[in-house]
């Protein structure tokens, strides 16, 4: 009687061994998937990180461009863009 005793129990601990063995590969499948994502992201934001100072250069430069640009071609060559505000008279509009 014993030994089925013995035996109920080890049977009792293997179904539980196995309960936390499913458990456990969930988990890590979880952690897994988890991780995975988390590098993608981090390796998005490196890289966006990394490009975003050299596309805002760019962009402020092409901003310069055209602001320069706009007071060459619209203001009187007498006047200095740099010192005079931008003005649009009446006088320079032609409809």
């Amino acid at each position: 009687m014993s030994e089925q005793i013995q035996v109920q129990q080890l049977q009792y601990q293997m179904d539980n061994v196995d309960g936390d063995l499913e458990n456990m590969t969930e988990q890590k499948l979880k952690n897994r998937s988890d991780l995975l994502a988390r590098q993608q992201k981090t390796k998005y934001y490196q890289k966006v990180r990394k490009n975003c100072p050299i596309k805002c250069l760019k962009l402020v430069h092409k901003c310069h461009i055209f602001i320069h640009q706009i007071w060459y071609d619209y203001l009187p060559p007498n006047k200095d863009p740099r010192y005079e505000m931008f003005t649009v008279s009446a006088e320079t509009v032609s409809i």
